[in-house]
This record gives C-alpha cells, structure tokens and sequence, in this order.
C-alpha cells in the first residue's frame, strides 16, 4: 500500500479524539512507564471533516489530536498551511469547541497510509510536535508520556458539529477572519491583553464594517434627486471611523447599550495602546472579548447572545498553566496531580543532607 504525502499540524492543549464513545484508552501508569501502552492506536485517524476540498480530500482527525491535511499547492509553503489551519481551529473555537492556534513550528510532513493510519517525518521543532513524535516512538521521557495518563479527550463527532456552528455563524459575517478571533481567545487565555486586545480589536472593525455595509448603506435613504457621491462618502473611513459608526449603528437599534459600552472600554484601551504603548489589563480584554461576539451574534441575525455568553464563561476558566505533577504524591484522589518523585536532592533540600556542595558566594561548604 502507497503512502500519500500528508501536512500534519499538532494542536493544543493535548487531547485525545476519540471515534465514538466505546473507543477506549487506558493505560496504567505501568504500562506508560515500561511504554507497553498502545502506541499504534496514536498513529490511527479517528474521523475527518468536509471542509470543501475536491473529493475524496478532506480534513483529517487523528486519534492523538493532530490535523492531517493533503499536501497540495494550497497549503504550501508553509505559512499557507498555518494560516489555513488557524481559520479552520478559529471556526470551530466560533463553534464551542477551544483550541490554541498552529506555529509553523508545529508543522510537520506524514505519510499517511490507506489504512488510514500516518507515520510523522518528525520535522516539527515545536513542543506539540516533538510531544507528539516521541509518544507515537516510545522515546518520551517520564514527564511528558505522563499526559498519556488519563488525558482530556474529545468526540470526533463534537468537533465536527463545532465546525459546522461555527461555519453557519462566520458566514453571516463574512469580513471576519476567524484566526483573528483564535489569536485574540488564546492571548486572552494566556493573560497576554495586549496581544489579546490587538487581536480581537481587529475582529471587532471586521464585524463593524460589515454591519455597516449591511444596516446603514444597504439601507440608506434615497434622496428625491441623485446626490452625486453621496455613496462614496458614506464608505470613506477618515469620515466614518469605527467610533462614529458604533455610534450611529447604536442609534438605529443595531447594536445594544451593553455592547455600546464594552465597546467604547475596549477603544479607549486599544488607541491608549496604539498611541502611548499603555498596556491595558484584563478589564479592557475582556471587554473587547465580550463586545466582539456581541456584534458576531448581531452579525449572525441568529440572537445568539446567550450561547457565546454561555461559551465565553467557559472560555475564561481555562487554566493556561495547569500542573499534573507533584513531589510529594498524588495530589487528590482524581488524579489531579501525578508523583513522579523522587526527585534528585539539591542544596537546601532535607534529601541532601551534610554533603559538600559549591556555593559561588562562599565557597565550597558543607562535609
């Protein structure tokens, strides 16, 4: 059987997709230490989603959370593969689902086999990829197999519907480009509300000139004679800046007071950023978080205001830095955390006890 050449792109946060709810993993901690685990299954593709390349081509889902596209002209170099990816990820983040965007250094090549299992090339750099090739191989070390340890995991079948919401309400907003909204999300679960402003900024004038092309010049009244470039004037940017167009789409019922306000936070933070280099704090973005899928839901024409609201909670709870290890054991009974002890002793430690060690300030001590 003759392998196609395959991109591959390794999510985050690690997670595993399974097929269906009878698909099963679960190693002991024996098993991953002694790497006796069933490393062929993180080879295995675990379903794949129409996202409108020629038949038979598609996205592909792989079992340990990788995406697995054809290489084709489309998606090379590189950055068209990232750029690419990030679109689908920011649409399905649209959809419910989170996931921190690609790298180019989370790029690698695959043969992927008509068995529908893919063997890595191992040309990533990025810790996903190198996370990925090294459990697959069975080289991981100790702290990073672990995560193979009861690790989240994820139905093909929510993914896919994901996509498919998120697809539905970007395309009542076409202006939008769903990796700006990817970025913004994870800087602003990463706690970096500068970028995460900047980001998010953006979508927020996507979304507002579409509203403005769809709710004002769409529906401009006509005058009883032809005005000439009356319709110019209304597209000219430098007279209806975004400030000016909230405003007048406030005034005709588009927009509500709530967003109005998150708004006009989030500008004042993205112009004090832009023209003094004033970081804002989360308040300015988590506002601009809030307001940009206020407008999507205006966008959208669906009164989704409820379920992003419902989806941003959850959001905004994700733990960028979250610890599965502990030196003194388990850290609860579900698992929370994982002994990986004992440790080696270092100076200042009990476990080091009297033994002589180098002090840079003092000299040689202890013995």
């Amino acid at each position: 059987m003759h392998p196609a050449i395959a991109i591959v792109a390794y999510t985050s946060p690690f997670r595993l997709v399974l097929h269906s709810k009878e698909d099963m993993w679960a190693p002991t901690i024996e098993d991953i230490n002694q790497r006796t685990y069933d490393y062929v299954k993180l080879h295995r593709l675990s379903g794949s989603i129409d996202i409108g390349l020629p038949a038979p081509m598609c996205l592909h889902i792989s079992f340990d959370g990788s995406l697995v596209l054809p290489k084709i002209d489309d998606f090379w170099p590189i950055e068209k593969a990232v750029s690419f990816i990030n679109c689908i990820l920011g649409t399905i983040v649209v959809g419910g689902i989170y996931f921190g965007p690609v790298a180019t250094t989370d790029i690698d090549q695959a043969a992927l086999y008509p068995t529908a299992y893919y063997r890595s090339f191992g040309l990533s750099s990025g810790f996903q990829g190198q996370l990925r090739y090294t459990l697959q191989s069975k080289i991981a070390s100790p702290l990073h197999s672990i995560v193979l340890y009861k690790p989240r995991h994820l139905l093909v079948a929510d993914i896919q519907s994901s996509y498919v919401k998120g697809k539905s309400i970007c395309s009542q907003a076409p202006a939008l480009s769903p990796e700006f909204i990817l970025h913004g999300i994870t800087c602003f679960v990463s706690h970096d509300w500068g970028a995460s402003l900047s980001h998010l900024w953006i979508c927020v004038e996507q979304i507002v000139e579409h509203l403005w092309r769809q709710r004002v010049l769409s529906e401009v009244v006509q005058p009883a004679i032809p005005i000439q470039g009356r319709r110019e004037f209304l597209s000219d940017n430098r007279t209806w800046s975004t400030s000016t167009r909230i405003e007048l789409l406030f005034q005709k019922g588009v927009l509500r007071a709530e967003t109005y306000a998150k708004l006009n936070i989030a500008r004042k933070a993205r112009n004090n950023l832009l023209h003094t280099g004033t970081l804002p704090g989360r308040d300015a973005a988590e506002a601009a978080l809030d307001s940009a899928f206020q407008l999507l839901a205006c966008a959208s024409g669906t009164g989704e205001f409820d379920y992003f609201a419902q989806m941003l909670r959850e959001y905004k709870t994700i733990n960028p830095i979250e610890r599965h290890y502990s030196r003194e054991g388990v850290i609860s009974e579900n698992d929370v955390g994982l002994w990986l002890g004992p440790l080696p002793a270092i100076p200042g430690e009990k476990e080091w006890g009297d033994k002589p060690y180098e002090n840079i300030y003092e000299g040689v001590r202890g013995g």
